[in-house]
């Protein structure tokens, strides 16, 4: 298994430190400290813990005094429970919103961490969402995936963004440390951890906005950008992201995701291959109609599609990613969009969800090297083909 963790070192210089142990001349050693924090992209294969290692190195680095936000799906995970409590422990607010589906299985592990952490006080606490938070009664779910850290490993307004629910190989499927999933931590965006921290308090106050994409809008902070929903009205996000790639131009467009279910999408994407654009897809699952319109043309075009089959899919991909490297809204550049979004209806117009853009080439690049580890794995490939409809079945939910 090969570990990739950060990206890139952040700016600042490591901070000296010292430890009074007698060297061989009876002065001090000085031990060099961990390298400072800095803006990254990580990954883990399944059964890997890279993401969750990343996450609980941002816990165990925070500052006394200083505050955790963070949002999950499903909370199951018992090494992140111990270091969120020992964090509380130490003068830590740590505050945790999670979706009632918690519940369905090993709900001991939230019931037992919610009540432990109530009795630390400090303003520390833990909730469920039932049928989502911000889009009450139309909701089914709260998706979102993501930290944030007032101050951490001497960095202030720290974000986490992931693709991954607080599962191990014991309490869940693809979903959690059992599949291929990825981490963006970013240090650089004051204005990315304000905007998620606002909505993180939209989240705990559970509104009845079932249409929270345009109630808070997309709005760029430095070089990302995010993108929430539900969403019920003006179409949808990824086809819109998609409309502002230009393939006459030439742009190579990869996606990762969990399950492709849109078929606005998917009609965008086929169009995106016979329009000069190279379109390479790895899915755990395709939907038939989505499958059969990506695949109806794929004879002749810049179109690849692969896939996990039924039996690896628990150890398959659940990524949520949309590497851009071309000419985007004008600009020759390279763009990635990550976060809790699968490509399927409830996600755009039922779930709480986040996604997230990055311009940066850097972690384009290193979610491109993800991708390629992620295909190598998928043992479904769509071959050239006139009739689609049987080759379609392996990769149907």
């Amino acid at each position: 298994m090969r570990i990739r963790n950060t990206a890139r070192i952040g700016k600042a210089g490591a901070m000296a430190a010292s430890l009074a142990v007698p060297g061989l001349l009876g002065g001090p050693v000085i031990a060099e400290p961990p390298p400072d924090l800095g803006t990254s992209a990580v990954f883990n294969e399944p059964g890997g813990t890279e993401v969750r290692d990343q996450l609980t190195r941002l816990i165990d680095g925070a500052h006394g005094g200083s505050t955790i936000y963070l949002s999950t799906y499903l909370f199951r995970d018992k090494v992140v429970a111990k270091h969120l409590l020992a964090a509380a422990k130490n003068d830590v607010t740590v505050k945790v919103l999670a979706d009632s589906d918690t519940k369905r299985k090993h709900y001991g592990i939230f019931k037992d961490f919610a009540a432990a952490l109530q009795k630390e006080g400090g303003g520390s606490w833990a909730k469920l969402c039932s049928e989502g938070c911000v889009g009450k009664g139309d909701s089914p779910a709260l998706h979102s995936k993501f930290a944030l850290f007032s101050q951490t490993l001497r960095r202030s307004k720290v974000s986490f963004i992931t693709t991954a629910n607080l599962t191990d190989n014991k309490t869940g499927g693809v979903g959690g440390t059992k599949g291929w999933n990825a981490g963006y931590t970013d240090v650089s965006s004051d204005g990315l951890y304000e905007r998620l921290r606002g909505y993180f308090n939209d989240l705990k106050d559970e509104p009845n906005l079932p249409d929270y994409y345009n109630y808070n809008a997309p709005e760029p902070t430095g070089n990302t950008k995010t993108y929430f929903h539900p969403r019920k009205k003006g179409g949808d996000t990824v086809k819109n992201v998609l409309d502002g790639v230009n393939c006459k131009k030439g742009a190579t467009v990869r996606v990762s995701n969990w399950w492709i279910g849109r078929k606005a999408v998917a009609k965008k994407l086929w169009e995106m291959g016979r329009s000069g654009c190279s379109v390479d897809i790895v899915a755990n699952q395709i939907s038939m109609s989505s499958c059969e319109i990506l695949a109806k043309y794929i004879a002749g075009s810049p179109l690849h599609i692969k896939g996990f089959s039924r039996g690896k899919r628990e150890k398959g991909n659940h990524e949520k990613n949309i590497m851009i490297d071309g000419y985007y809204l004008g600009k020759n550049r390279k763009i990635t969009f990550t976060g809790s979004d699968n490509i399927t209806p409830s996600s755009l117009s039922e779930n709480d969800e986040i996604t997230v853009r990055i311009a940066d080439s850097a972690i384009h690049d290193r979610f491109v090297e993800n991708f390629e580890d992620v295909k190598a794995a998928a043992d479904i490939e769509l071959p050239a083909f006139s009739v689609p409809k049987e080759d379609c079945k392996p990769l149907a939910p």
